[in-house]
């Protein structure tokens, strides 16, 4: 029985562990962390994300969608402006090691199917680890810096807290701060993050956190600092294979530009490197499909970057434009996102001044 070295108890990681362990192949995962979900300061977290859950399904082979929930209520910013976004396409889920994260629902399966793990392994060069193995070490830097992959950075602060409501997620556009705000509450817990590709200012956090007090009933409290390392640094960057090493998730570059979105790719990746174990050239076709508008979207993203007032553009072409236009910008082959039929349609709720 052949045996496969895989780093990093992630999506994606654990992903490529199971298929392959169904597959027949001897699989140990390695994590730095002391257990699953270790990623620093950033988790436990949620997250929001489109995705087609029968396709997700149907591509890796079983059902994740147990981890996954629908938000109840669901709102936008755009500056001032406050939307409800009506979508089938968003997911809530939850990454980290408590009961209800989708990475303890893939621990679980991958350990009834063999999948050996070994925690506290501080592998942080590619060559300490046998040829054909997968790398799936996600955000962490070294093995970007190790591999020569290109990464810039993303600066963010977040903040997670008790919530007994609903399921919920809303998002924030503002000029003021160059990506965005996003906030999800399930199983028990508010988690919210704002972030942007260069460095940002404590005025911003300040003046993003007032607006999350006055009007979504936000607790004053700390918010903690989770910069980290991103695939978005070169327009070439998307690749499968680095050296005799198998990638995957992040480090192999599904993650989508525009959005900055990571759970679909990583998703979809895990399923594509165990592929490349066994079938290389399949393993390549599958990963250029599914990154087949990344390049778009990156030169996009650069588009945009470049836009004054991008957010009133934004908000312009997803309210006031007609559906069948909208339908076109926001339909699912202009966007680099594996696994989903198209992005949202906003209408109005609100458009009262934030004091």
């Amino acid at each position: 029985m052949e045996k496969i070295h895989i780093l990093g108890a992630g999506l994606s990681g654990m992903i490529a562990a199971i298929n392959l362990s169904k597959k027949g192949y001897d699989v140990l995962v390695l994590e730095k962390s002391k257990t699953i979900g270790g990623f620093g300061p950033y988790h436990p977290s949620l997250h929001v994300t489109p995705l087609d859950m029968k396709r997700v399904a149907d591509y890796i082979g079983f059902d994740i969608s147990d981890s996954f929930q629908k938000a109840e209520k669901s709102w936008c910013y755009f500056n001032n402006k406050r939307y409800i976004v009506k979508s089938d396409e968003y997911w809530c889920v939850e990454r980290g090691s408590r009961k209800g994260s989708i990475d303890t629902h893939l621990y679980n399966i991958a350990t009834e199917h063999g999948v050996k793990f070994e925690f506290s392994q501080d592998i942080s060069a590619h060559k300490d680890l046998p040829p054909g193995s997968i790398i799936a070490t996600g955000h962490f830097p070294e093995m970007y810096d190790s591999l020569n992959v290109p990464s810039g950075k993303f600066f963010a602060y977040g903040i997670r807290f008790k919530a007994e409501k609903p399921n919920e997620f809303g998002v924030m556009f503002n000029n003021m701060f160059g990506d965005y705000f996003y906030h999800v509450i399930m199983n028990g817990m508010g988690f919210g993050l704002v972030f942007q590709r260069s460095p940002m200012s404590l005025d911003i956090l300040k003046k993003c956190k007032n607006i999350l007090i006055k009007r979504e009933e936000y607790p004053d409290t700390e918010w903690i600092e989770m910069s980290n390392r991103t695939p978005l640094a070169s327009f070439w960057n998307p690749r499968l294979f680095a050296e005799d090493k198998i990638l995957t998730g992040n480090i192999a570059g599904m993650f989508d530009p525009l959005m900055m979105f990571g759970i679909a790719g990583a998703i979809f990746s895990g399923k594509v490197s165990a592929i490349a174990v066994y079938d290389r050239e399949k393993a390549l076709s599958e990963f250029k499909t599914l990154n087949k508008n990344w390049k778009r979207a990156y030169l996009a993203r650069k588009v945009i970057e470049k836009m004054p007032f991008r957010n009133n553009i934004m908000e312009w072409a997803s309210v006031a434009l007609p559906k069948a236009i909208r339908s076109l910008i926001y339909g699912a082959d202009v966007w680099a996102l594996p696994g989903v039929k198209g992005f949202p349609v906003i209408k109005v709720l609100s458009k009262q001044k934030i004091k």
